[in-house]
């Protein structure tokens, strides 16, 4: 059953759901209602930041082959580990830290473009293989896509790699613009990664598209193109739609791209997507940020750890160097529980849109230099996000297909 939900209050849009349709979403925990307890919103908000997985995104190198308008990494220096040895061991010595705390290592090879760097990715996959060989490992790569080949595609092959994520930000005159790259089409030289991603691995692609007013007109033709030329393949990608990090340490202008972006219009494009086929990542706007989970980190090109993969380069963020780490890993312990225990206000654990934002962004409550609240905008995004989850069914991964 589909509702028109835009225009009705959230008393009304519920009073049309049937006790069944009801009881499934208090289930999943997508809303709360009044006699809902400040304890069961502390509950929910507890068993996101402390969970048996432990998520690291490895940032080798910022290094990259593309020069996108938007990207958030433009002015930050890309020094490296002096070897590889001292990365490695760095990583021994801090996932050891958490070793009785988690079952499932998710290792996120990112960039700058790590395919540059296949030597040590493939170094780092066998490193933590037969170290951790007790615990699941999941890699996964985020990737521009362009440098894919049958030595990318054989490590993906060996080492079990479970998720790509591609950018595709619109047809080929769109992508171009925002991600150019030197003499070439970088939409034709992703779309070659992509083609031979899904004819010579297992591994499920994700599509990453950065929307905004620009090219939010051009989503369609993009989802029709990947569906005709993807058709035997369009079983295995998925879709994530979402708006750019502001970039704090960007030195370009940041006009090159229009951010302002509807909600109503992105699960507009949520709804085009299921009643098409297709299968989204995820049906909430805003992400879960990092900062409000005990066991994710990002570990920079210099072996820094920080709490937000958009703040990389930012103290506010760090939370702690590479030094620092050595000489003593219990203040990087200390730092962490301070952090992801101040990650939310008083009022947060009594508002019915916990569960939607966890407490919301913290990346844009600095650059903002203000906490911001969105319940108003929440109050908004329910109406889609629940009419998304009449739709949609959730599988096993989270990612949710056309209910049929």
């Amino acid at each position: 059953m589909e509702y028109n939900t835009y225009g009705l209050n959230e008393n009304e849009f519920i009073n049309n759901l049937t006790p069944g349709q009801i009881n499934e979403l208090k289930e999943m925990e997508v809303f709360t209602n009044d006699t809902t307890s400040y304890a069961y919103s502390r509950y929910y908000s507890d068993r996101i930041k402390y969970n048996r997985i432990l998520s690291i995104y490895d940032i080798y190198s910022f290094n990259c082959n593309l020069n996108c308008t938007y990207c958030f990494e433009n002015g930050i220096e890309s020094s490296q580990s002096k070897n590889y040895m001292e990365r490695l061991l760095f990583y021994k010595d801090f996932i050891n830290l958490y070793y009785d705390d988690f079952d499932v290592l998710d290792f996120v090879l990112f960039g700058g473009e790590p395919l540059l760097n296949i030597n040590y990715i493939k170094q780092i996959s066998e490193y933590l293989t037969d170290t951790f060989f007790d615990k699941v490992i999941d890699f996964s790569i985020t990737t521009n896509g362009t440098l894919i080949d049958k030595q990318v595609t054989d490590y993906i092959n060996e080492y079990n790699v479970s998720e790509v994520r591609i950018t595709l930000d619109g047809p080929e005159e769109i992508h171009n613009h925002r991600r150019p790259m030197h003499l070439k089409s970088s939409f034709k030289k992703t779309i070659e990664g992509l083609r031979t991603l899904c004819s010579d691995t297992s591994a499920d692609i994700v599509i990453n598209t950065i929307i905004d007013e620009d090219n939010k007109n051009f989503y369609q033709d993009l989802f029709k193109y990947l569906k005709n030329n993807f058709y035997d393949y369009f079983y295995k990608i998925s879709f994530n739609v979402g708006k750019v990090c502001k970039p704090i340490n960007s030195k370009k202008s940041f006009g090159l791209i229009n951010n302002e972006f509807n909600v109503s219009e992105y699960y507009s494009i949520m709804e085009y997507i299921l009643k098409n086929g297709g299968t989204i990542t995820s049906p909430f706007y805003s992400c879960q940020c990092l900062n409000s989970t005990e066991k994710s980190f990002i570990i920079s090109s210099d072996i820094s750890i920080y709490k937000c993969v958009s703040a990389v380069g930012n103290n506010k963020f760090l939370l702690s160097t590479f030094q620092d780490f050595k000489k003593d890993p219990n203040l990087f312990f200390k730092k962490n529980i301070k952090i992801i225990e101040n990650s939310h206000r008083e009022n947060c654990f009594s508002c019915k849109y916990l569960t939607m934002c966890n407490g919301g962004c913290k990346y844009d409550n600095y650059f903002n230099s203000k906490d911001i609240c969105r319940e108003y905008l929440l109050s908004q995004e329910i109406h889609g996000l629940i009419n998304i989850l009449q739709q949609g069914s959730i599988l096993k991964d989270g990612k949710i297909k056309k209910r049929y």
